[in-house]
């Protein structure tokens, strides 16, 4: 599951990659959305999928937990592809620029 979710972030810096650098036609970005929603549905399902340890103690043995590492990619890739669907649709509907 982790492998799905860093190949999903790597396509998800790709299609970020592929909007700033090319100018899109109105088509192609309606599908770079497209893909980049399911890209985070991927993302998503490998999360819930994830049969490994999730949480850990503290270094300090303080009480709280804090995420294992491959979790920890896991959950970064899941903001990550939130992030850049964020910045397409802000910039297809021309709020950034």
């Amino acid at each position: 599951m982790v492998i799905i979710a860093i190949l999903t972030g790597a396509a998800s810096f790709f299609n970020y990659f592929w909007w700033v650098n090319y100018e899109l036609p109105g088509a192609l970005k309606i599908v770079s959305i497209a893909v980049q929603a399911v890209l985070i549905v991927l993302t998503v399902i490998a999360a819930a999928r994830y049969r490994g340890k999730r949480l850990r103690a503290s270094f300090d043995r303080a009480g709280y937990r804090i995420f294992t590492l491959p979790f920890a990619v896991i959950f970064a890739s899941i903001l990550g592809n939130l992030a850049v669907l964020a910045v397409l649709i802000l910039r297809a509907a021309g709020t950034i620029d």
